[in-house]
């Protein structure tokens, strides 16, 4: 069976001389892709197009991430092809951009070029805490996180009217907020945000990590947050800052 691998495993293999096989689209690999992959397709995977490479050379083959099978498939059917070290990162280009790893790529403008920061308010800050915290951030909504930096949440300045002033930031909080991948195009954010009839997004890890938001108003300026590649939400013990 393949051998499951993480990011840091795969910087090692990498390094080390190991072949990375990005089996998605070509679109979606000249999007953004590991630095140094080559691109083959799962529908194209054909052990004639694999003729440069040794039996017994190390390959590393990863998809979209964590909801996408076709990195599982295809290197269960390189292995049945004969080649003998076979990794699957299965988290895949997602978890890779939301670390803020080095990645190549045509230009093509991602959530991961987006990233703003949001305020993020720990599970159980009060209503009345947070309503002070909106109004000295003068912003419009928190999210609500764990101490894992999980979303939990999203608070609107609507939902703190009338609700009881030691009553937990979660328990108004909208549940089901719009979130979005690193990897997903500023095309298909501006569609989903236009469809969703909302002006941001979060940006999560398939893990549901916060990673930042995109804003309708960040994607009609046409230009990518200040490093934003390498932003990060700050961690659970400074969520009193926006973050």
């Amino acid at each position: 069976m393949p051998a499951p691998v993480g990011r840091g495993d795969v910087q090692a293999l990498s390094a080390a001389g190991a072949v990375l096989l990005d089996v998605l689209d070509p679109e979606e690999f000249s999007q953004a892709h590991l630095p140094g992959a080559r691109n083959l397709a799962l529908g194209h995977l054909a052990v004639d197009r694999l003729a440069d490479l040794s039996r017994g050379e190390p390959l590393v083959v990863y998809g979209a991430g964590s909801e996408c099978d076709r990195s599982a498939r295809a290197a269960r059917l390189l292995e049945h092809y004969g080649f003998e070290e076979v990794y699957d990162y299965e988290a895949g280009k997602s978890d890779w951009l939301a670390f803020g790893l080095p990645f190549e790529g045509d230009g093509t403008v991602l959530a991961v070029h987006l990233l703003e920061p949001c305020l993020c308010v720990a599970d159980d800050e009060t209503v009345a805490t947070l309503r002070a915290r909106l109004d000295d951030q003068v912003v419009p909504s928190a999210v609500v996180v764990d101490s894992a930096g999980i979303v939990l949440g999203l608070v609107g300045r609507g939902a703190l009217t009338g609700a009881a002033p030691d009553v937990p930031a979660r328990h108004v909080a909208q549940l089901d907020p719009v979130t979005v991948r690193p990897s997903a195009p500023a095309d298909e954010l501006a569609a989903l945000l236009e469809d969703a009839g909302t002006p941001a997004a979060l940006v999560t890890t398939s893990s549901g990590r916060l990673l930042g938001q995109v804003t309708g108003a960040r994607l009609r300026a046409g230009t990518p947050a200040a490093a934003s590649a390498g932003r990060r939400t700050r961690p659970p013990e400074a969520l009193a800052a926006t973050g």
